[in-house]
């Protein structure tokens, strides 16, 4: 269309001069209601390129709260409901395992585990965000939004990798000896 009154959604938002924000319309155009423009300001790096800072937006219409963890490192969020945004958490670069369930139990929304290699998020503020359904078409996933818009689908994993832990005691009569 080439007309604004052709538009279904119209809404009226102030957004401060040189500040950055982050709007979401993540609803099912007619089938839910209200439908509106959700918006959250917007970090654009971390500050450290050794760290990367993370927020999440939940957008799965229907699914429950979630809580988000990391994998063997620790908890992220905690009961995040349909449309609302988390503040920003900070954690080093490297490989991580996101893990998304129903806020305060066991239950997974859908795959165990999403596997994010953030090795060259360094510098870099992420906005994580659940898109599709539960149990639907298409399926409950996790993405990132990266500060230049480059949207990246982080790949459900059937299981996170489980780490062995192994303390090594140099215990030798003498100490010329090297492990």
């Amino acid at each position: 269309t080439l007309s604004i009154n052709d538009a279904f959604l119209h809404f009226n938002a102030v957004f401060e001069a040189g500040k950055t924000y982050t709007l979401f319309a993540d609803v099912v155009i007619f089938a839910y209601t209200p439908f509106d423009m959700l918006s959250a300001p917007a970090e654009q790096t971390s500050g450290d390129p050794r760290q990367v800072r993370i927020s999440l937006h939940h957008g799965v219409p229907g699914a429950a709260p979630v809580d988000v963890s990391l994998f063997e490192v620790r908890n992220l969020y905690g009961n995040v409901s349909y449309g609302n945004f988390t503040g920003y958490a900070t954690v080093d670069t490297g490989v991580y395992y996101f893990i998304v369930k129903e806020a305060g139990t066991a239950k997974d929304l859908d795959a165990p585990a999403y596997y994010a290699d953030m090795r060259a998020w360094g510098g870099k503020a992420v906005r994580l965000f659940t898109s599709g359904y539960v149990n639907g078409d298409p399926a409950f996933r996790l993405m990132a939004a990266l500060p230049d818009g480059t949207v990246v689908v982080l790949p459900a994993t059937t299981t996170p990798p489980v780490n062995a832990r192994v303390q090594i005691i140099h215990n030798a009569p003498s100490d010329a000896v090297d492990i």
